[in-house]
């Protein structure tokens, strides 16, 4: 397998896992905080968050040096990063 399409493959994993962590922690928290926005709104709301925190764990990393091996880190990160832009949203809809 060439190098661009190792690097596609890897990209799409990464992609799927995100989407898979974003779904997760919509769902966990319509569940556990109780009904905000529903779960489809909770879901796609997750995949932002999940997005953005990946992206920042990463640039992160890479702008300290940081290459593969931080791997988890990064979905760490974007789980975090969904946990935050949903209790956001939350915060935000309960004050308006």
């Amino acid at each position: 397998m060439n190098k661009f399409k190792k690097f596609l493959l890897i990209e799409f994993v990464v992609f799927i896992v995100n989407v898979l962590i974003g779904i997760v922690a919509g769902l966990l928290h319509e569940k556990l905080v109780g009904p905000t926005h529903g779960y489809f709104t909770s879901s796609i709301i997750g995949i932002a968050g999940a997005y953005l925190g990946y992206t920042f764990v990463y640039n992160s990393l890479y702008s300290a040096g940081v290459e593969w091996h931080a791997m988890p880190a990064r979905f760490v990160g974007a789980g975090i990063g969904a946990v935050l832009v949903l209790e956001l949203c939350r915060i935000a809809a309960a004050s308006a």
